[in-house]
């Protein structure tokens, strides 16, 4: 078998957007550049342009020693959540966790890596992002 990773939106509306992934890592260390792809949701504000997702809450169940990383895109991602264990993560009383949008290369998709792999091992996650949508002119 080989690592597989499944992206699912489940929400995709002016303000909201919740992702879902899935995935299984039997072979060696996952590193997906634009797990998350901004294309793939839809600019809902026809004045403005769709920029990037910032992070509200995040729930997650990864497979214990293996870690799951997000980071923004960009010539130098940008770090946005480490996640390893089961637990929830909410940043709405912040105001969310936004991109540095000003970044070089930043172009609003989500990587995702993982750490911890070992070979003949079998790990699984899955993350539920909730997020809102930022737009600009």
């Amino acid at each position: 078998m080989a690592n597989s990773l499944t992206v699912k939106i489940t929400e995709d509306g002016r303000r909201n957007a919740i992702a879902t992934l899935i995935g299984v890592v039997d072979t060696a260390d996952m590193n997906v550049p634009s797990a998350i792809a901004l294309a793939n949701f839809v600019n809902n504000d026809v004045q403005l342009k769709l920029k990037g997702l910032s992070l509200r809450t995040v729930r997650y169940s990864v497979t214990e020693g293996l870690s799951v990383l997000l980071a923004w895109n960009g010539n130098t991602p940008e770090l946005m959540c480490a996640l390893s264990g089961s637990n929830e993560m909410d940043r709405r009383t912040d105001g969310g966790y936004p991109p540095n949008m000003l970044a070089s290369g930043y172009d609003g998709n989500i990587n995702l890596t993982t750490d911890g792999f070992v070979a003949g091992r079998v790990y699984t996650f899955t993350v539920d992002l909730w997020m809102t949508k930022k737009y600009s002119k």
